[in-house]
């Protein structure tokens, strides 16, 4: 830590890294346990259903459940179930995950919402945890008290109490990745390779495994992650059937996906065709979506 203390301003120390992070924390901790408990369940005090996120998910889950597969990214089915979950409203959480994703949820899709996504919350909070033992080792210059300070700062960060906040699965994806990187450096690229098959769940994060696992020649883990997000597709096509995957695979490229998840969510993603969707007029956000 000498290279990074000389570089650093003087004043800016362990101690007020943690002060500082740790005191957003717990303003962040006490406000979203008061937003939930002082609100009208299944809406916080701000007025959003606890863990909005999430309760896209949920219903993907429960369309499973309810054996309503045939209607999984019909948006008006999709308003209809939430609306009795969380009352009338402008917008709807939409489902467009794939399908495998649903599978995921299903079993959590089993209880009523708010105790499924208090479950959901206290298994994000686990995965976060166990990613970071996960990663611990990968820091080997990192002490004890600067991996903590490292901690600390992580969970003072936006992102992720957003993360907890909503109830993205994001935590999820984190820990598929510290695990299979952690397990493709001890050699156990058969395992890797499943785990990043695993996170097809949220495709657009993983999408660049498979390239990575061809470039550096590891055919073992290709072949693993190949099986593996085989038997994911063969799933999907059963839950689903053929049409329900081609629905899929077409929604990014309809008007609606447009204007409620690419037009309405850019502020919070990263990229090129985000920034020009956020910051330029709609005539040139539509020219930047090839990009």
């Amino acid at each position: 830590m000498a290279q990074s203390e000389a570089i650093a301003p003087r004043w800016l120390s362990r101690r007020l890294i943690l002060v500082v992070c740790g005191v957003i924390v717990a303003v962040a901790t006490v406000f979203g346990i008061l937003n939930v408990a002082l609100g009208d369940s299944p809406l916080t005090v701000i007025g959003n259903p606890v863990l909005p996120d999430y309760l896209a998910n949920w219903t993907g889950g429960r369309f499973l459940v309810e054996g309503d597969a045939g209607i999984l990214y019909d948006r008006d089915a999709q308003y209809r179930l939430q609306a009795t979950i969380v009352g009338p409203s402008d917008a709807v959480a939409w489902f467009v995950s794939p399908p495998i994703t649903a599978v995921l949820y299903a079993p959590l899709a089993l209880l009523p919402y708010v105790p499924s996504a208090l479950l959901w919350a206290t298994l994000t909070i686990g995965l976060l945890l166990a990613s970071l033992v996960l990663m611990r080792p990968m820091f080997p210059r990192l002490g004890g008290r600067d991996w903590i300070v490292v901690a600390v700062a992580i969970a003072a960060t936006q992102p992720l109490l957003q993360l907890i906040g909503s109830g993205q699965n994001t935590a999820l994806c984190l820990f598929l990745w510290v695990a299979g990187v952690r397990l493709l450096g001890s050699g156990r690229e058969v395992a890797a390779g499943s785990l990043f098959a695993l996170g097809l769940i949220k495709p657009q994060l993983f999408v660049l495994a498979p390239v990575v696992l061809l470039a550096q020649r590891r055919w073992r883990a290709l072949a693993a992650w190949a099986a593996t997000a085989s038997v994911m597709a063969l799933v999907s096509v059963a839950v689903v059937g053929v049409d329900g995957v081609v629905e899929w695979i077409g929604l990014p490229f309809s008007d609606l996906y447009r204007t409620l998840v690419q037009d309405e969510q850019s502020w919070r993603m990263q990229g090129l065709p985000s920034l020009i969707t956020a910051v330029a007029p709609d005539s040139l956000s539509s020219a930047a979506e090839p990009l």
